[in-house]
C-alpha cells in the first residue's frame, strides 16, 4: 500500500499544500500577530512590504494548489483514459507543475508588496491630544492611484475564477461518481434476481422424476 501511495502523483499536490500551510503557520500567523500588537507604530517599510507579499503568496499558492488537485482528481474520475495515457510521465509532469504554481504565485504576490507601505497619520483625540501614528497600509504615493484598485480587482476576479473551476470540476466529479452508484446499483439488482431466478429453477424437479 505504502508503494502504491508513493507512486502516484497526487503526492506531489498534497505535500505541496502541506508544506504551504507549514509555511503559513509558522510565519505567517505570527506575523499577523505582531502586526496587531503593533499595529500603530510599524517599526520599518521592508517588514511592512514581506508581510504583505506573504499574506497574497499564501492566499495564491493554495488556491492554486487546490486547483491542481481538482484537475487531478476530474482527470482521475471523468478522464480515465486520458489519465492513464499520461501516467508514464505523472513524475515530472507532476512536479513542474508544482513548481510553475509557485512562480506564478510569487508573480501574483508581487504588486502587493510594491504597493504595501508606511502610511503616517495622526490621530486627534476628544481631549485634544494628537497621536502620530504609522501604519502598515499603503504607499502614500499609491494611495490615490488606479493602480491599487487594479491590481485588487484583478485579484478579484482570478479568487473568483478559481472558486467557479473548482465547483464546475467537483461538480462534475459528483455527477460521475453518483452516476456510476446508479449503474452499480442496477448491476447489483439485477445480479440478485437473476440468482434468484437460476436457483429457483435449480430446485424444480426434472421431468418424469415421479413418472
Amino acid at each position: 500500500m505504502r508503494k502504491t501511495i508513493k507512486d502516484k502523483k497526487f503526492r506531489y499536490y498534497v505535500l505541496s499544500l502541506a508544506l504551504i500551510d507549514l509555511v503559513t503557520c509558522m510565519t505567517l500567523i505570527p506575523a499577523e500577530m505582531l502586526k496587531h500588537q503593533q499595529y500603530f507604530n510599524v517599526a520599518g517599510s521592508v517588514w511592512c512590504k514581506i508581510k504583505c507579499f506573504s499574506n497574497v503568496f499564501a492566499a495564491a499558492a493554495a488556491s492554486y494548489c487546490l486547483v491542481l488537485v481538482a484537475i487531478d482528481r476530474y482527470m482521475l474520475t471523468c478522464r480515465p483514459v486520458v489519465f492513464c495515457k499520461v501516467q508514464s510521465i505523472s513524475h515530472g509532469l507532476a512536479w513542474r507543475l508544482c513548481l510553475s504554481m509557485l512562480v506564478l504565485a510569487v508573480l501574483t504576490s508581487l504588486p502587493s508588496s510594491i504597493l504595501c507601505g508606511i502610511t503616517s497619520d495622526v490621530l486627534r483625540l476628544n481631549k485634544g491630544q494628537t497621536i502620530f501614528v504609522n501604519l502598515c497600509e499603503i504607499e502614500p504615493h499609491f494611495e490615490y492611484g488606479i493602480s491599487r484598485y487594479v491590481y485588487r480587482i484583478s485579484l478579484f476576479i482570478l479568487q473568483l475564477t478559481i472558486f467557479v473551476i473548482m465547483i464546475v470540476l467537483y461538480a462534475r466529479i459528483g455527477l460521475e461518481v453518483w452516476t456510476a452508484e446508479r449503474i452499480r446499483a442496477a448491476q447489483t439488482v439485477e445480479l440478485t434476481a437473476l440468482n434468484h431466478h437460476l436457483h429457483s429453477h435449480e430446485r424444480l424437479p426434472y421431468p418424469g422424476a415421479f413418472a
